[in-house]
């Protein structure tokens, strides 16, 4: 059995820490950069992770390990300073919401 994932109550703020563990990249720490809005519809969290193709779809986790979004995208040269793209927890809560209905 896989353990229960815990969503944050909140959305992270500028300056603080996000971790994802990608497929690709494996255990990856940085900072939100900002909020903004990059494709996909309302803000998005773009942080200074690296990721890299095959990432996407790994959870975005808080300090605390508390579920805040989910891996998506980058943005800039494939490099270390390359700029993590994620959709925003309420996002994926109002997807999985429509499953199986």
């Amino acid at each position: 059995d896989l353990p229960a994932v815990t969503l944050a109550d909140a959305d992270p703020k500028e300056g603080d820490t996000v971790k994802h563990n990608g497929q690709a990249t494996g255990p990856q720490e940085g900072k939100v950069v900002e909020w903004t809005k990059f494709v996909v519809e309302g803000p998005t969290l773009t942080s200074t992770m690296f990721s890299t193709h095959g990432d996407s779809g790994a959870g975005v986790f808080n300090a605390d390990g508390k579920l805040v979004g989910c891996f998506y995208g980058s943005k800039g040269p494939r490099t270390p300073d390359r700029l993590a793209i994620a959709v925003r927890l309420e996002v994926v809560r109002d997807f999985l919401k429509g499953v199986g209905k």
